[in-house]
């Protein structure tokens, strides 16, 4: 089989003595994460990557983070799919032959609380296409979940992305970065920490800069399986099998569907008068009229037109002076 290589029987000095067979298993492929931590063989994939990136060109940084809600992980996960998508998207637009990024998963926020997130680094072409990703990730499509940003300190944003390494690739590093100590499960899902894209996996493979490893998928969650529901059957009568008599519904006589037309009256009919009619009748002009008021001669003639409203304290005025008159 191809995942564990071949496999040739052979004898070594112990085998010789007790004259059995032992199993010699060449090339087989290693699995490179660790439960607690960020390993060695992470850390080794993950610097390798970003030179490698940081050698073609400009790159953007990715952040994704979804809080400490019990589905955080879950959202995480699925938004970190949606960018490496849009990203690919954007290279093959940019007319990149390859796809080159590399995605760190982390369980800790930066207060050392548990908080699942993850990282993504990406190469573009040229600073514009760099700067357009930016703004376009950056957007209202991810609902604030997607925080992305040109690199240009890279010293430190590896030393970033390595915080959460165990002690054994710590001390393989000797101690260049500051380290969260304590062990450092990923998640309920597990998988590799460090993944980087198929194309950007293929270049490190065959400049000699990585080995050959098995990556170590996520868990996939279990499907939520809704209870069945209970069907519950009704009698359809209350006398179930009881014959009863039928009933017929006595006619209705049918009203006459013609409206008889309503006459329009042969003479004008009276309404009261209105305040601005009332106020018009106290003064042969305008100005009479708003004088006894207090009002201007333009706000008198602006209420009688119509174009203005009537305050309470005049409409009492006004009908004042027409009750004394």
């Amino acid at each position: 089989m191809e995942s564990i290589g071949i496999c040739e029987r052979s004898r070594d000095l112990s085998a010789k003595r007790t004259g059995t067979d032992t199993l010699r298993v060449k090339d087989a492929r290693h699995r490179i994460n660790a439960p607690h931590g960020l390993s060695h063989h992470e850390r080794d994939l993950l610097t390798e990557g970003l030179n490698y990136l940081r050698r073609q060109g400009p790159c953007v940084f990715v952040s994704i983070e979804a809080g400490r809600s019990p589905d955080a992980e879950k959202i995480v996960r699925s938004l970190a799919r949606r960018v490496r998508s849009d990203i690919t998207l954007r290279q093959c637009r940019a007319r990149m032959r390859r796809s080159n990024s590399i995605t760190v998963f982390e369980a800790l926020g930066r207060d050392k609380q548990p908080k699942f997130g993850a990282h993504i680094v990406a190469l573009m072409p040229n600073v514009t296409a760099r700067d357009r990703l930016v703004e376009i990730i950056n957007g209202a499509a991810y609902r604030n979940h997607v925080l992305a940003k040109p690199v240009e300190d890279w010293p430190g944003m590896t030393g970033y992305l390595l915080k959460e390494a165990t002690p054994q690739a710590w001390y393989g590093a000797r101690k260049s970065f500051r380290r969260v100590g304590g062990s450092i499960p990923l998640g309920e899902l597990a998988g590799d920490r460090v993944v980087p894209s198929k194309d950007l996996k293929e270049t490190l493979l065959r400049g000699g800069r990585i080995e050959s490893y098995r990556r170590t998928y996520a868990k996939r969650q279990p499907k939520i399986v809704a209870a069945p529901i209970e069907t519950i059957r009704y009698r359809e009568s209350l006398f179930d099998g009881v014959s009863l008599p039928a009933l017929v519904a006595p006619e209705r006589p049918k009203a006459s569907r013609k409206r008889e037309k309503i006459q329009p009256p042969s003479l004008p009919m009276e309404y009261p008068p209105t305040i601005p009619e009332l106020l018009e009748d106290l003064g042969r002009t305008h100005a009479e009229a708003g004088a006894l008021i207090g009002l201007s001669r333009s706000q008198t003639s602006n209420i009688i037109v119509g174009r203005f409203g009537v305050s309470r304290s005049v409409a009492h005025r006004v009908l004042e002076l027409s009750r004394a008159a």
